[in-house]
């Protein structure tokens, strides 16, 4: 059945649109999903190519981290050659979003960021008034430091008249 799809350029076109559709909905890179399905980068990219077609095994890993069957991805590979239209990518991707509490939407990204972003900015003003309050310290500390240098020229200077 492998061989069928490798030698058929439609079938891996269809599989690897969905595949990048699946991955890119999660906002993982290549590398990341290589990684998730224990593969090389290079596989994942010959896969959304089109230039090759998963083993058996690794497709159980595929259809098991975007939380379909290897039969639908089969069946989605048929109807999508043979109506000629793009696989399903909405429709998978929101069931799987639901499947998956860590996928975040890009709503929710950016109020993370921006959130993250308003904390280190207080972070920073927190930084920067203590700072200042050190600088104050340094201040301080280097004055009394040339005030007790200054007194003990003049105690030196008492001590040589004394002796002296």
């Amino acid at each position: 059945m492998r061989s069928y799809y490798n030698n058929n350029l439609k079938y891996l076109k269809v599989f690897g649109r969905w595949l990048a559709g699946q991955r890119k909905a999660r906002f993982w890179s290549q590398s990341e999903l290589a990684e998730r399905l224990d593969v090389s980068q290079n596989s994942v990219s010959r896969w959304e190519t089109g230039e090759a077609f998963p083993s058996l095994s690794n497709l159980q890993k595929i259809a098991e981290l975007f939380g379909v069957t290897t039969d639908d991805i089969f069946s989605m590979m048929e109807k999508a050659s043979c109506t000629g239209q793009e696989p399903e990518q909405q429709s998978v991707a929101e069931h799987n979003a639901m499947q998956d509490p860590d996928r975040k939407t890009p709503e929710s990204r950016i109020r993370e960021l921006e959130a993250e972003l308003s904390l280190l900015r207080a972070e920073n003003r927190t930084l920067k008034e203590k700072k200042h309050e050190l600088e104050m310290e340094l201040g301080s500390a280097r004055a009394e430091y040339l005030t007790l240098k200054e007194n003990n020229r003049q105690l030196k200077a008492a001590m040589q008249q004394f002796i002296g």
